[in-house]
């Protein structure tokens, strides 16, 4: 073998390592631009995202007093003798974790001429409450703008109730002056909640919840319809919310109920 063959093989050689090396480089630098592109794709999904939801729930109050008469407080009149109201939520989100706060607040009162086996008995209910929930989430279903998420919390109900029980006869077995309580009833909640799109604007906004804890038994359900514009959503929606109890002074038993219409402002 001359000098200009051996040359030639030591060319080639070098040209054979700086191809290894060189693929070797393009290689760790298409990783490394892959693994940034998968971190600014993170990091753009884990921005915290923000809500905050007013809407009014034409709710009805329902129910039955621990001495055994019916609540039934229709929503005409809760409006006219509502006092004062408030209804909103605020929630965060960053990655597939949330956290929600929904707030409601009331100040009413009603009066009423009811029969008490078959005794005739006026009947005068004011009610002030504040009803809280706040919770924890975890979505796990995402497919487009459809999310499911499973919540866990606890709901707050804080009631300052008075009752006035009058019979034309103060001597009668059935007539009760009056009766009042106050105090906070805290429950442990878990549920679901999501959005299911039925194209790029309407959706299905659904949740559900059930607990225990103060109360016996604490449940509610709230499904609808919504409209998604670019920066907030409009919904309308029926929603029930319900409270059992075995050893309550004022209630056996309480609901809300009736539909909501809101907006919901996403940013």
């Amino acid at each position: 073998m001359n000098n200009s063959e051996k040359i030639s093989l030591k060319e080639r050689r070098i040209l054979v390592s700086l191809a290894r090396s060189t693929c070797g480089v393009l290689s760790l630098s298409i990783l490394v631009i892959l693994l940034a592109f998968q971190q600014v794709q993170a990091s753009e999904q884990d921005e915290w995202q923000f809500m905050a939801e007013a809407y009014f729930w034409a709710a009805s109050i329902g129910g039955e007093s621990a001495s055994g008469s019916d609540i039934d407080i229709d929503i005409d009149d809760i409006i006219d003798d509502l006092n004062i109201g408030f209804m909103g939520t605020l929630g965060a989100k960053k990655g597939k974790w949330g956290f929600l706060v929904d707030t409601i607040y009331l100040d009413v009162s009603d009066n009423k001429n009811i029969l008490m086996d078959s005794v005739p008995v006026n009947t005068n209910l004011d009610l002030k409450g504040w009803v809280v929930t706040p919770m924890i989430g975890y979505q796990v279903y995402e497919e487009g703008e459809t999310t499911i998420s499973v919540i866990a919390g606890a709901r707050y109900l804080n009631l300052a109730v008075d009752v006035d029980l009058r019979n034309p006869d103060p001597t009668s077995d059935f007539f009760r002056p009056s009766l009042s309580d106050s105090g906070g009833n805290w429950d442990g909640i878990i549920g679901v909640k999501g959005d299911l799109f039925l194209n790029d604007n309407w959706f299905i906004p659904l949740y559900a919840d059930i607990g225990a804890g103060d109360s016996e038994f604490t449940w509610q359900v709230n499904g609808g319809l919504g409209y998604r514009f670019t920066n907030f959503d409009i919904l309308v929606a029926y929603r029930y919310l319900s409270w059992d109890w075995d050893d309550n002074d004022v209630f056996d038993d309480l609901n809300f109920s009736g539909f909501a219409a809101g907006m919901r402002f996403l940013f």
